[in-house]
């Protein structure tokens, strides 16, 4: 019997498994069902040493996961740990270096079978950071076993880096031993991006009130971890401040670079910084540019541009902070200053006393708060209504007592020289001080200075004093010292001194002492000394053409009062004879009282005048 064989058709090619490829699609299934299930599968604890310490090693001091670990594989691979602790510097003492509460690490997936880590995103949560300096300037943060990422890895035989660093709501806390300074530093959030050899850094801080924008730019990072010197390019800008530098750097070694810094108030910024200054006017708006030196203790500042206040300070400056009390050095310009305000309260008003000196306190609290060696080229100075038009000074401030000596000076059309001593280390400032002044225009420099203006002439004075007091006031009571003073070419104004003679014997038809009076004079002079306010005079002379005038007394320089005995004689134009001695002059008489109201009253003679030849 013939039969009929049924077949199926051959399969198409197209569509046949071979078993090669069957055994890959199951091994591949495996591989993807154990990675991940790996998570679960391996347990956490079984990395954890190995984890700690290939940080430990990077990091180069021991670092510790005391909280709970875990593992994922996807979407990326990645470590997720909980308290993970970066201890302090071998040696120093205090809390660990750094506190993290949560740590996540993930890398990219297939650089991973090429033998590189690629770290693509490391998140640091609730990160709490103590940046410590011990007694002898060395600070804890120097992470000597780190090395460069660009060079040998920490992990071993993988290649490492690291595309990007998250910090949120992270804290500082800095404590200087050396300057006995804290800051606390909070609500830290920032970026990290690490890039080939670039990294930028970028984010907000906040510290006490002020919260603070801030951006770093490092072409070449790896060098700060192996002690050299990178370029860095940063700025911090918040309400109160807003500064920049661009250089370079070494991690504890020194930084040299342009620096800008701005701020609308001195004050509040050296008062948020922990130092707040004594009160005062003045030390508001401050703008700094120069060439920045620092290393260590010392900060030099080249190229200087200092605008304070209203003045501009330009030239050199070194700040050495070794001590603590810091030693500022430098050789500057000023193009002007108002001292005023650094000394008086703001708003304060005198209290009518001594008819008419100021009562407001002085503060020279400023005085304690560093020490300085200074050389000034000086534009216009002024300070309670006196100003030097020009100077040049030296200015040593040590221990509270500042020596400033004017080898040069000009104010008022003269010339001169002066040196001042002032100790604040008593209960009230303590004042010494001389003075030699040529050619000074008489009417304004006495108006300024002492609020008297009735004497017009080019005047040269020698003078030395000293005092102590709280305010003006006490100081004009407390002067003592001694000196000469002489006037050329000059008058005195709102008083007729000759005529007034006549007039308080003889009867005035009108007076003489009206404002249009004047009493000129070829020369005009005195020696004097001063005891307690009170200055005294046996030897007032003034003489012209025709008059010669004569005088002794006291003027009350506390008290701003003058009781002055005045001879006067009228020579006639013709008369030959030599000048008489005081006997010789008529009319006698009186000035006393405040000097805003001066009385004239009639004196007893002493002597009979002698007759001429």
């Amino acid at each position: 019997m013939t039969g009929t064989v049924l077949s199926l058709p051959a399969a198409s090619p197209r569509h046949r498994m071979t078993p090669l490829f069957r055994n890959l699609l199951i091994a591949a299934a495996a591989v993807l069902i154990l990675v991940l299930a790996a998570p679960f599968l391996v347990p956490a604890s079984a990395w954890r040493g190995q984890v700690e310490a290939e940080l430990s090693r990077a990091m180069g001091r021991p670092v510790t996961i005391a909280g709970p670990m875990s593992l994922t594989l996807l979407p990326e691979p990645g470590i997720q740990a909980e308290d993970v602790r970066l201890a302090t510097r071998k040696g120093a003492v205090g809390p660990p270096l750094a506190e993290i509460g949560n740590l996540h690490i993930t890398a990219q997936f297939w650089p991973l079978f090429t033998g590189r880590i690629a770290l693509s995103n490391v998140a640091m949560e609730r990160p709490v950071i103590h940046l410590r300096v011990d007694r002898d300037g060395k600070p804890n943060w120097q992470l000597e076993g780190a090395r460069n990422h660009a060079g040998d890895s920490a992990f071993g035989w993988m290649r490492t880096s690291v595309a990007q660093v998250k910090i949120e709501d992270g804290r500082v806390y800095y404590d200087n031993a050396h300057w006995q300074t804290h800051a606390a530093i909070e609500d830290v959030d920032a970026t990290l991006v690490w890039l080939g050899r670039a990294l930028t850094l970028d984010g907000t801080l906040r510290q006490g009130a002020e919260h603070i924008a801030f951006d770093v730019r490092l072409p070449a990072p790896g060098a700060l971890l192996v002690g050299k010197s990178t370029p860095v390019d940063l700025s911090i800008t918040s309400d109160l401040l807003q500064a920049s530098f661009k250089g370079a750097m070494m991690l504890n070694g020194p930084a040299v670079g342009r620096l800008k810094l701005n701020t609308p108030s001195l004050r509040r910024l050296a008062a948020w910084r922990g130092h707040r200054l004594p009160p005062g006017g003045g030390l508001e708006p401050l703008s700094i540019e120069a060439q920045l030196h620092f290393d260590g203790w010392m900060i030099a500042l080249s190229k200087l541009t200092m605008a304070l206040d209203e003045s501009t300070l330009q030239g050199d400056m070194v700040i050495d902070a070794h001590e603590a009390v810091p030693v500022i050095h430098g050789r500057l310009t000023l193009d002007h200053a108002v001292l005023d305000p650094y000394v008086t309260p703001p708003g304060a008003k005198a209290r009518p006393a001594h008819d008419g000196w100021n009562t407001v306190p002085v503060n020279l609290s400023l005085l304690k708060l560093f020490a300085a060696d200074l050389h000034v080229e000086s534009g216009p100075l002024s300070f309670e209504g006196v100003t030097i038009d020009k100077a040049a000074f030296d200015a040593t401030l040590k221990d509270s007592v500042l020596n400033v000596r004017f080898p040069a000076l000009s104010l008022y059309g003269g010339r001169g020289t002066a040196e001042l001593r002032i100790d604040t280390n008593g209960k009230v400032p303590a004042y010494r001080g001389r003075v030699a002044l040529s050619g000074v225009a008489a009417k304004p420099f006495l108006r300024d200075a002492l609020d008297a203006g009735g004497l017009d002439g080019t005047m040269t004075l020698n003078f030395e004093s000293s005092t102590a007091g709280a305010s003006r006031a006490q100081t004009m009571a407390a002067i003592s010292g001694r000196g000469t003073v002489l006037l050329r070419n000059g008058r005195v104004t709102g008083s007729d001194l000759e005529a007034m003679g006549r007039m308080i014997h003889f009867g005035p038809a009108a007076p003489a002492n009206w404002s249009a009076a004047i009493t000129p004079f070829d020369t005009m002079g005195a020696s004097f000394s001063i005891a307690r306010g009170v200055l005294t005079t046996d030897d007032l002379q003034l003489s012209s053409g025709v008059t010669e005038i004569k005088g002794e007394g006291h003027i009350g320089l506390g008290t701003r009062t003058i009781d002055l005995g005045i001879r006067s004689r009228t020579r006639l134009v013709m008369d030959e004879r030599p000048r008489n001695d005081i006997a010789d002059f008529a009319q006698p008489y009186r000035i006393g009282g405040p000097w805003s109201s001066l009385r004239y009253t009639p004196e007893p003679r002493t002597h009979d005048a002698k007759p001429g030849p």
